[in-house]
């Protein structure tokens, strides 16, 4: 991954969600015509994030009407899983770049992951991957730290014409610093709204505040580390985006 050429896209100050996702998909849409690499650090305004699961819903549109009116709108994004909380607590990660199909789906979130463990060790954090039953947004590739979540992650691909590459976009939500039992619950509001049984448990996520405790320092010092971590571990020199 040391010879793409990198740019990076730092918005720190939180965006409302439909901007911030619709970015991605711009980026994306960029690699798979021009096979260009860019990283995002981004935030957004308080939202539920929903998959096409939930929007599949007939009552959907009925339920996104109340959360909003409870400050929870809801926007559905492209990748799978379950709905996920965003808010300025969270910071999220964006991959986005071409890699050769033999990397496979797992490769790519492997890539992801060992980035981010790498990150957690420079805050003394010992995250690890691993399910977590319970939480949001379960897989396999969340990164776990002693039996809760601390990270969610989601993947996209796209075959890049006439090469024998594809477009990825490989997402991290990262939990900070958010009232997870406020966040869990909003999630689970809204299945309780569409008929779904489906609740996730309190408890099952933590935060990186709540493991540093007085070491954290807040999101824009994480940001920060997170730019100059990946900038040194890519070996890529540091291209702004507007």
């Amino acid at each position: 991954m040391n010879d793409l050429s990198w740019d990076i896209d730092y918005a720190i100050l939180p965006v409302p969600a439909e901007l911030g996702l619709a970015r991605d998909e711009e980026y994306f849409a960029a690699c798979a015509k021009n096979a260009t690499a860019v990283m995002r650090v981004w935030r957004c305004e308080q939202a539920l994030i929903a998959s096409s699961k939930e929007q599949r819903a007939t009552n959907f549109s009925a339920a996104c009407a109340q959360l909003a009116a409870r400050d929870w709108p809801v926007h559905v994004r492209r990748t799978g899983g379950s709905c996920v909380p965003q808010g300025p607590g969270v910071l999220n990660f964006s991959m986005i770049y071409p890699a050769p199909v033999t990397e496979g789906i797992d490769g790519s979130y492997d890539l992801l992951c060992k980035f981010l463990i790498g990150l957690f060790s420079q805050l003394g954090i010992n995250a690890e991957v691993g399910d977590v039953p319970g939480s949001f947004c379960d897989g396999r590739f969340n990164l776990q730290v002693d039996g809760q979540k601390i990270v969610g992650t989601a993947q996209r691909r796209k075959p890049i014409k006439q090469t024998e590459n594809v477009a990825v976009l490989a997402h991290a939500c990262i939990l900070l610093d958010l009232d997870l039992d406020m966040a869990t619950g909003g999630i689970n509001q809204l299945y309780e709204l569409i008929g779904d049984q489906t609740r996730f448990e309190l408890g099952a996520c933590t935060t990186v505040r709540q493991l540093m405790g007085e070491r954290y320092q807040g999101v824009e010092e994480i940001g920060e580390l997170l730019r100059s971590y990946f900038i040194k571990s890519f070996n890529t020199p540091l291209g702004e985006q507007p």
